[in-house]
């Protein structure tokens, strides 16, 4: 090969190079515009269409007319997000719609055309370009890990999962970021390795509520003895591991309950002292931790200990003014307080 030749082929890679780096962890246009559809929580993509360039240079194209909500996060945890339509991730937001959100399956041809696990991974170096700080951004990523689509992967969708354990994976995901500052691969590896617990606990309290209505004190037995042995197991496996001990202390809350409406008081006393228990082991070492205040205000209302139970629940609220589980508590302690009307 001649020596010229050799410089443009040099040349050429240059450029190349420079061309891909321009195109690294960017969007275009720099500015969309949005327009709001009436009585929806969704806008409408009025840019002809938003370009984002992951940090490898991959195009991500969100279309003319792709629908959006924003974060689509828990409302609980708008406080952290400033809102759906903050700027720090609305653009990440967007793109990110055009490939999951399920009212863009016949508007996007992008919808779903690329795994799961990608589309999630690219929303987080999308939040970053927008300008979220790495808390913000892998918050939002933890969101999506936890509750976005899994497509082609039916095993690990959660959205049957009750609101009540999808806030003690909420709040114990954000407890592991602040303390230990973890990669995206960090994340997704706490996630993952405590889905499939999670699903079996939901099918556990699903079991002993379905045992309880139908009368059958045996099924709740069993369903108690299965909840201590998979939760045991694999606390051998992470001790101390904070969303594992606060799944503790709610199923054995809401076992609890079943053996309250069975009439079997003994294993009732048992089960709360069990929960009590648990969730004052947690709050030993972390007095703030959401989850556990308010499971423990729920152990204080099944024993009928109203100002215990109300002053649990305020140190949610302190913690997050708009946490749900202690909200829809204070609501019911207000509504235990009003005089009842006279025949």
């Amino acid at each position: 090969m001649r020596i010229s030749q050799i410089i443009l082929l040099s040349l050429l890679c240059m450029v190349s190079l420079a061309s891909n780096c321009t195109r690294s962890n960017t969007f275009k246009p720099k500015e969309v515009e949005l327009k709001t559809i009436s009585g929806s929580n969704f806008m409408e993509l009025q840019t002809n269409e938003l370009k984002y360039y992951d940090p490898d240079g991959v195009e991500w194209v969100a279309p003319k007319g792709t629908l959006t909500d924003g974060a689509t996060v828990p409302w609980f945890a708008l406080p952290i997000t400033d809102g759906r339509f903050n700027k720090k991730f609305l653009k990440a937001a967007i793109v990110h719609d055009a490939y999951c959100q399920k009212i863009n399956n016949g508007i996007c041809p992008q919808y779903q055309s690329r795994p799961w696990r990608d589309v999630h991974r690219m929303f987080y170096h999308a939040c970053r370009a927008c300008g979220s700080g790495p808390l913000l951004a892998k918050t939002m990523f933890l969101f999506v890990w936890i509750f976005g689509p899994t497509w082609g992967d039916g095993e690990r969708d959660l959205s049957g999962v009750s609101d009540e354990l999808l806030n003690i994976s909420y709040d114990s995901g954000i407890q592991y970021i602040k303390e230990n500052e973890p990669t995206v691969e960090g994340i997704v590896s706490w996630v993952d390795s405590r889905k499939p617990t999670l699903l079996k606990i939901d099918e556990f309290a699903k079991q002993a509520r379905s045992a309880m209505e139908d009368g059958n004190p045996e099924e709740v037995d069993r369903i108690a003895n299965e909840t201590d042995l998979l939760l045991s197991r694999e606390l051998e496996k992470m001790p101390n591991d904070l969303m594992l001990l606060n799944l503790r202390g709610f199923q054995a809350k809401n076992l609890a309950t079943a053996y309250q409406k069975l009439g079997a008081s003994e294993k009732e006393s048992s089960e709360l002292t069990k929960a009590e228990n648990t969730f004052n082991s947690i709050l030993k070492t972390r007095p703030n931790d959401p989850s556990a205040n308010s499971g423990l205000s729920d152990v204080f209302m099944q024993r009928n200990e109203v100002e215990k139970a109300e002053e649990q629940n305020r140190k949610v609220l302190k913690i997050n003014p708009n946490h749900p589980m202690a909200t829809r508590n204070l609501r019911q302690i207000e509504r235990l307080r009003q005089p009842k009307p006279k025949n």
